[in-house]
């Protein structure tokens, strides 16, 4: 009987499992593929709905929630900066020994209903030796993680450096009183381009339309775009070929307006794809199918 019981038991606990487990529309699995890639996992917890990571070669923290009430009960988040030489330290944290990073509310970056994101800049503190973050309720930690930094992965100076990423910043701080302002299309796109323009080229822009860029470290394009009823008239493709120059030597077309993309119109329809750049690419181009004629958006020649 004993044993029986604990195969119920048993049951449950793997019905329960399975049945937690998180779906995610493409733009949320995107931001967690490329988290995954690119950045070290500080701390997940699905009882929490919280995960927190670290990219070291831009000092970028991104925090990552999913069910904004249990986010809500889980109290204040924190968040202390250990540097590596205390005496860089301003005056009144010395005694302490690191300083304490406000989060406001106007860092909550609402992706939809379910998911939102913050993300801290950690690039102007120096070398650092170490963080510590999590949430509290009076004087008590509902959870937290310390993570200590590697210094020869944080100053890794093989990033390419995007002269747009300070602007992009700069738009991530615009500091609106009103948090619903922070759901529109505009601000999720820029913090979709936030994440990929501090370690990729940014090779073409079109304004409220397309951001793509280029990461040749892990030979991938990336692509974020809104998804309108403009948009929606259209069938558009990126392509790849093996010549600079000779528009036959083609090696693959993907369609950027797959059905399996789930794509539909909307004001709040922010989508984000990633693709594996063919071996041998020396150019790639985005076309649009216009009236049954195609029309160049643009045209990249990689070196």
């Amino acid at each position: 009987m004993r044993f029986r019981t604990c195969q119920f038991v048993l049951l449950i606990s793997a019905l329960t499992i399975v049945g937690c487990k998180r779906t995610q529309d493409t733009t949320n699995q995107f931001i967690t593929d490329f988290l995954s890639e690119h950045s070290v996992q500080v701390y997940k917890s699905e009882m929490q709905r919280t995960r927190v990571n670290y990219i070291p070669r831009t000092k970028l923290l991104v925090y990552s929630f999913w069910k904004k009430e249990m986010f809500d009960k889980n109290g204040d988040l924190f968040l202390h900066i250990y540097a590596k030489d205390t005496a860089l330290l301003p005056e009144a944290r010395k005694k302490h020994g690191f300083i304490n990073l406000s989060i406001k509310k106007e860092d909550i970056m609402v992706m939809d209903s379910l998911n939102f994101y913050i993300t801290k800049d950690l690039s102007s503190f120096g070398e650092l030796d170490s963080f510590v973050t999590g949430q509290y309720i009076g004087s008590k930690r509902t959870w937290f993680a310390k993570h200590r930094i590697n210094s020869i992965s944080s100053n890794d100076t093989s990033i390419y450096h995007n002269a747009k990423l300070d602007s992009i910043k700069n738009m991530l701080k615009i500091g609106k009183k009103d948090a619903d302002s922070f759901a529109a299309p505009a601000y999720r796109m820029t913090f979709l381009n936030y994440l990929l323009a501090s370690g990729s080229k940014l090779v073409f822009r079109e304004e409220n339309a397309f951001n793509v860029f280029w990461n040749q470290d892990s030979s991938q394009v990336y692509i974020t775009y809104n998804i309108d009823a403009d948009f929606l008239k259209y069938e558009y493709s990126l392509n790849f070929f093996e010549g600079k120059e000779d528009p036959s030597a083609l090696l693959e077309t993907v369609s950027l307006t797959d059905p399996s993309l789930n794509l539909k119109p909307g004001s709040n329809k922010v989508l984000a794809i990633c693709i594996k750049v063919p071996e041998q690419t020396k150019r790639m181009a985005m076309l649009r199918l216009e009236t049954d004629r195609p029309k160049m958006v643009f045209n990249a020649k990689f070196d």
